[in-house]
């Protein structure tokens, strides 16, 4: 754990989407453009939308830090913004390099470059919220679904702090677009934030956030859904939130403390958490290192599980859980890992190695290499062709199955064959 946490990455492996390259006037609409030209623009920000979707795939597949990216992934869920109204994909590019690059740093750091991201001024309304016309959208989610959840503020905190996050814009005109704060725009009158009247403004309204107790327990809650159970454990919580608090709210030692606690390692909690699209489906392409499938493909599978990256449902992210297995995703899944199996026994069975490379979805540079992964011995030996070996057999189910595999271990069943009959378990959909 101490290794993982001590090599988090922050800036990805892979080069830029390619579109990031065309001058900023190809890819952005014009004062007075047509209904043609405003029609292209729409067709080139879809398309450059999917192509940056398949950049982040492939980015997840390949990275030497994968534990960064399930990190990225659980700020994107936290921190909501969604390309179909930002409608910039080179904003929600940056966005995804300032949540790599804070996933395992400080989250009052994290916090602060979020609130004038330019995606997130644009997706929750900042760039409306001026002095005189408040815009609460920002506001009310920085509270209910960024630091304090619901019942930990009043409807006049709210309020107020609209006022106080007046006055910034995304400014588009270079080719790296960013946020000012505009001071004709912000209210610089007195406002009364949980029980403080002052002239507040973004610093002041942060710092009366992340005074307040409660925000150590909301992240620790919302990490402990997300790696530990769906079932709180108060005692246990609190004195992580504690520690975070008293860190300054610096993430590793949360993590830290998170991932090595008893609860996360206690038997009960095995299987208590349902892999998402991402997780299944990156997950079974870093260990079987199958190449054939094109990051741009993986997507499409991913997103028809119900998992759209840069795409989810509302503010509130994906609801996950139980959520994601109904009837028809659970097809699907089965369906990929058909496929996955199938590509990955031909390979065995041709004597191919892994030294390819994922194609398409406008990633560049990016391969599969020989000897990745500290399991690489181990994927040989599950999938080479030959007599059983019930050590390797118990040790692949410890490791693929959180639970007891439903299905049973057919009498001279090869390798290749224990690992079709995990992988497709139903107990392989857990974590």
């Amino acid at each position: 754990m101490e290794r993982v946490l001590a090599t988090l990455q922050t800036e990805p492996l892979l080069p830029p989407p390619e579109f990031l390259e065309l001058p900023l006037e190809e890819r952005t609409l014009a004062a007075g453009a047509s209904r043609e030209e405003r029609q292209r623009i729409q067709r080139l920000r879809r398309r450059h939308g999917q192509e940056l979707a398949a950049w982040w795939v492939a980015e997840m597949a390949l990275t030497d830090s994968p534990f960064t990216e399930v990190l990225t992934l659980f700020w994107h869920d936290h921190f909501v913004s969604e390309l179909r109204k930002v409608r910039a994909p080179e904003l929600m590019w940056r966005q995804n390099l300032l949540l790599r690059q804070h996933a395992g740093g400080n989250f009052r750091e994290l916090l602060r470059e979020i609130s004038t991201d330019p995606a997130m001024v644009i997706y929750l309304d900042t760039q409306q919220n001026r002095k005189g016309r408040p815009n609460e959208n920002y506001a009310r989610e920085l509270f209910e679904l960024f630091t304090l959840g619901e019942g930990h503020y009043t409807e006049s905190d709210v309020k107020e702090a609209a006022r106080a996050l007046t006055g910034w814009r995304v400014n588009r005109a270079s080719g790296s677009p960013g946020t000012n704060f505009v001071p004709r725009f912000h209210d610089d009158g007195e406002k009364r934030i949980f029980g403080v009247t002052a002239e507040h403004d973004l610093d002041s309204l942060l710092a009366l956030v992340l005074a307040r107790p409660r925000v150590a327990t909301f992240i620790t809650e919302e990490l402990w859904r997300a790696f530990v159970s769906p079932d709180l454990e108060a005692e246990t919580i609190e004195a992580l939130a504690g520690g975070f608090r008293e860190s300054g709210y610096e993430l590793r030692p949360l993590l830290r403390g998170l991932l090595l606690s008893d609860a996360f390692w206690r038997e009960t909690n095995r299987g208590a958490l349902f892999r998402s699209p991402v997780d299944l489906v990156i997950g079974t392409v870093r260990l079987l290192e199958s190449r054939d499938f094109p990051p741009a493909s993986l997507h499409r599978t991913i997103s028809g599980m119900g998992q759209a990256l840069l795409s989810p449902p509302n503010v509130k992210g994906w609801p996950g859980g139980e959520r994601w297995i109904t009837s028809d995703s659970l097809l699907q899944r089965r369906q990929f890992l058909d496929r996955a199996l199938l590509g990955r026994f031909i390979e065995a069975t041709r004597g191919q190695t892994m030294d390819g490379g994922m194609r398409g979805g406008g990633m560049r540079g990016g391969r599969m290499r020989p000897g990745q992964g500290a399991m690489d011995s181990l994927r040989a030996e599950w999938t080479a062709l030959g007599g059983s070996n019930p050590e390797r057999d118990a040790a692949l189910t410890q490791c693929l199955c959180p639970l007891p595999a439903v299905f049973e271990r057919v009498p001279g069943e090869l390798p290749a064959q224990t690992l079709q009959r995990l992988l497709l378990d139903p107990t392989f959909q857990l974590k």
